[in-house]
């Protein structure tokens, strides 16, 4: 019998423990016993009444291998990079004198923010999915539900649009918008899981 204990129940896995070792230490000895006494002769061996066993074998979720956990958790992670997707738009977009050209124009901030984001979003997005599919072909990456994956990657990547865009508004230079990212990047990652041991 193989026993499972958690880290909060160890006193009850140790009873559990003392009873099943107990149990088959007696089943082993009255065992050694009989057969001692029926070789000897000293008593003749009990005729076996048909007994019937029944178990059960429990569906439990399976544990993640390190491979796809980190398969995982690395491409979730990176999806917050797709900031990156907006640097050469809004670095053109400034050398050129677009937002000033755009204010002259009857289009509102939010069709000017639309448009912007929303390219960015499917460019990350399909980013996102190319490592995906790559990661699944090359290291064989389970990934579970794949609808609610997609589902998350998708806000992912429309989260990390906008994480970046308010970046890019708060720093005049590009450069200084995509350390400022990827530290806070980095120091989230860090505290949430998705470990690594450099930053650029």
């Amino acid at each position: 019998y193989e026993l499972y204990q958690s880290s909060d129940k160890k006193t009850e896995a140790a009873v559990a423990d003392s009873i099943l070792s107990g149990f088959f230490y007696k089943v082993n000895e009255t065992i050694t016993k009989l057969t001692y006494e029926a070789e000897n002769g000293i008593v003749e061996v009990p005729v076996q009444s048909s007994t019937e066993v029944f178990h059960e074998v429990l569906d439990t979720d399976p544990i993640p291998s390190s491979t796809d956990y980190y398969g995982i958790i690395y491409i979730v992670y990176f999806a917050w990079c797709g900031m990156i997707s907006l640097t050469a738009v809004i670095s053109s977009e400034r050398k050129c004198a677009i937002p000033k050209r755009m204010r002259v124009s009857h289009m509102s901030k939010a069709n000017y923010y639309i448009g912007k984001f929303v390219p960015c979003i499917i460019a990350s997005f399909l980013e996102v999915c190319a490592s995906w599919i790559l990661s699944v072909l090359l290291f064989d990456i389970h990934w579970g539900n794949i609808g609610a994956c997609i589902g998350i990657i998708f806000l992912i990547s429309m989260a990390a649009t906008a994480f970046g865009m308010v970046l890019f508004q708060l720093f005049n230079n590009a450069a200084i918008s995509i350390i400022v990212g990827f530290i806070i990047i980095w120091i989230t990652g860090f505290f949430g899981g998705s470990f690594q041991t450099y930053i650029y």
